[in-house]
């Protein structure tokens, strides 16, 4: 399992738990990623429909929207 925290995203196993920090940059990369490859917008473009609420009330778009909103927390400062 995969948690996210201040920036560094904890892997819990069964020997321990592992800790990566992720840069600025890897963070910005990988939610553009999950917006592109989610929803075939860039991770911008997904900021400015999510700030406007272009995205409520889109049930179809929803898990898909879900999969990108819960990686803000790496882009949120």
């Amino acid at each position: 399992m995969l948690a996210i925290k201040n920036n560094a995203i904890t892997q819990n196993a069964d020997q321990g738990c592992d800790n990566f920090i992720m840069t600025e940059s890897e963070n910005t990369a990988t939610f553009n990623a999950a917006a592109r490859r989610y929803l075939h917008m860039s991770g911008v473009e997904f900021l400015k429909k999510w700030n406007s609420g272009f995205f409520k009330g889109k049930r179809e778009l929803a898990a898909k929207v879900d999969a990108v909103s819960i990686l803000l927390p790496l882009i949120e400062h």
